[in-house]
């Protein structure tokens, strides 16, 4: 199958809980397209303010995942791409329609967590794609995990790192832009500014403005505890992702 040749796209990613949906609302705001709002996943008591996710994308992912024997919370095996590739041939079809109705947008993003997982699916179809990493300190991660699903810590700790490392092999550091969940809440125009910049959008200083109006300090209701409890791969892999999020 040849590659498609659209406009740049945009894919926010990370770990659950890491502040995608708050990002993704951020570039909605600074005027890029979603989706159509009977499109976008209804909001949740866990997502009060929204998914802004596109119902579509999460169908291909989540289908994704299960063809390669895995799910949300079980990242498929790496050896599973290869061995299992081929059940994921029915589902190129139905990926690409949908890049091509997205595109005609442009600029155009979708959503979602499981993206950092599923993303050498999409890469052939988006070769030029522009890759958002949403990271959060893996310990409040890991309590928002417990809340909602009632996951250990350790658990929650694997997935922090398999989530964040897939999606590092899987696209072209160039591609790719880290940004800290934290900050947004310590100076959300600062950051929101350099998001878009990043990203080559023309977002007018009123767009920042509303956007960082939509960061609620209400929302954050768990906070990073002591860092010294990390396994050190997770707290090696933390330091390059928050440099990262400072250049």
């Amino acid at each position: 199958m040849g590659v498609t040749h659209v406009a740049p796209a945009i894919a926010v990613a990370g770990m659950h809980r890491s502040g995608t949906s708050m990002v993704a609302r951020i570039l909605g705001e600074c005027g890029v397209y979603l989706g159509e709002p009977d499109q976008l996943v209804p909001a949740t008591p866990t997502n009060p303010e929204g998914h802004f996710e596109h119902v579509d994308f999460l169908y291909v992912n989540k289908t994704v995942l299960r063809r390669l024997l895995g799910s949300w919370d079980r990242p498929p095996h790496p050896l599973a791409w290869r061995a299992l590739g081929w059940r994921l041939r029915p589902l190129r079809e139905r990926a690409r329609e949908l890049v091509d109705e997205m595109a005609s947008r442009s600029p155009w993003a979708w959503k979602d967590p499981r993206t950092s997982l599923t993303l050498p699916f999409w890469l052939p179809l988006l070769p030029d794609v522009r890759v958002v990493l949403c990271v959060r300190e893996p310990l409040a991660v890991a309590a928002s995990l417990a809340a909602r699903d009632d996951l250990e810590t350790s658990k929650a700790l694997e997935l922090w790192h398999a989530y964040n490392s897939s999606l590092l092999r899987a696209a072209p550091r160039s591609s790719v832009t880290v940004t800290a969940y934290e900050r947004y809440f310590e100076d959300p125009e600062h950051e929101i500014r350099r998001l878009v910049t990043r990203l080559g959008l023309g977002a007018s200083s009123r767009e920042i403005a509303t956007a960082a109006a939509t960061v609620r300090g209400d929302l954050r209701r768990q906070r990073p505890r002591e860092l010294e409890a990390l396994p050190t791969r997770i707290a090696r892999l933390r330091t390059e992702l928050l440099a990262d999020a400072r250049r």
